[in-house]
């Protein structure tokens, strides 16, 4: 079989969805539809192929850069990097032909987050891979009951409490139920004081809850019948992940999403998960996010990005009156 290298578009959902159910390990974040949920950009997946028949596949979306006939390519919001087949197979024109293609496509630069789940993600021979941080997860290989005894003291004293208290995590089935949780996560993104990338559109949230590509499903803690705080979950391929969740104002004391992440937790056994990921702080930063995330777990996971600068010249003059600072590319500081 003849090496090669072709492009699957977010329109032949279908032909996308089919390659990457054949890596060895992938997410939802590899996934066709949740590329079409984003809405900057065209979305393609970029498959290379050995001799062996075996392949490695890299999604990307692809962005104008306003004013310009460039453009540039980023990653979905979340964990994102290559997929491949075998994780042991070689691929030794992958690099050359990714760089050709984004010089045809007069790509100035290219971003990625990678996943830490994910063998071989990181696997970059152009441009740089940085570790900004690290991301939390819960070891699903352990015995439930040393699952549980793995959270700090505090944690384990704030469900106690919750319980005491009252309150109940419930799984929510309802549309009418997407719509409280989605009012109280952007309160607490806003409270927090978040940027724009964690906010999402009506659009956004009805696509991933009613989705067939993977499961998705939120988990609402109650007190005395009141939403305490909610958390949205997606399971795929194996791989649970804490996508999103927040907490209402008046519920801050009673830690309510300790009480629902032990919930899914219990879920991620009995669904016979492989892995249970809570991720990191807002932007990989060491925030209390993570702080709150950490003290669920001592499991630790590096959070890389790939970034590479393929046209040294137009980067530079795209980004002359922009201020020096690690924000990649940096041309686009303002939000461009």
């Amino acid at each position: 079989m003849k090496a090669g290298f072709r492009i699957i578009s977010s329109k032949e959902e279908s032909a996308w969805n089919a390659l990457v159910a054949e890596a060895s390990v992938h997410d939802m974040y590899h996934t066709c539809l949740y590329h079409c949920l984003q809405e900057e950009g065209e979305s393609r997946l970029l498959v290379f192929e050995n001799n062996e028949g075996k392949f490695m596949a890299l999604p990307l979306i692809f962005r104008n850069i306003p004013r310009t006939e460039w453009k540039d390519v980023t990653s979905v919001y979340g964990y994102a990097g290559w997929i491949r087949s075998d994780v042991n197979a070689s691929f030794p024109d992958a690099m050359k032909q990714l760089e050709d293609y984004l010089q045809q496509e007069k790509v100035v630069s290219a971003f990625s987050r990678l996943h830490p789940l994910i063998p071989g993600s990181d696997d970059f021979g152009r441009g740089k891979v940085l570790t900004l941080n690290t991301t939390t997860g819960i070891d699903l290989s352990l015995a439930p009951e040393k699952q549980f005894a793995a959270y700090s003291e505090s944690v384990r004293r704030s469900i106690r409490k919750s319980t005491q208290a009252g309150m109940t995590v419930e799984w929510v089935r309802e549309d009418a139920g997407l719509q409280h949780f989605i009012s109280i996560y952007e309160k607490a993104m806003k409270r927090h004081q978040a940027s724009s990338n964690y906010f999402f559109s009506q659009r956004y949230y009805e696509k991933l809850w009613k989705n067939e590509s993977f499961q998705t499903f939120i988990l609402a803690a109650k007190l005395h019948g009141e939403w305490a705080g909610a958390a949205l979950f997606t399971i795929c391929n194996g791989i649970m992940q804490y996508h999103l969740g927040g907490v209402t104002a008046s519920c801050i004391a009673y830690s309510p999403l300790k009480l629902i992440l032990d919930e899914a937790r219990k879920i991620a056994n009995d669904k016979r998960c492989n892995f249970f990921h809570l991720g990191g702080g807002l932007g990989g930063r060491d925030d209390n996010l993570f702080v709150f995330k950490s003290r669920m777990t001592t499991l630790r996971y590096p959070f890389k990005v790939w970034q590479w600068i393929i046209k040294e010249e137009e980067y530079e003059w795209l980004s002359r009156n922009k201020k020096d600072s690690d924000f990649f590319p940096r041309y686009r500081i303002s939000g461009e």
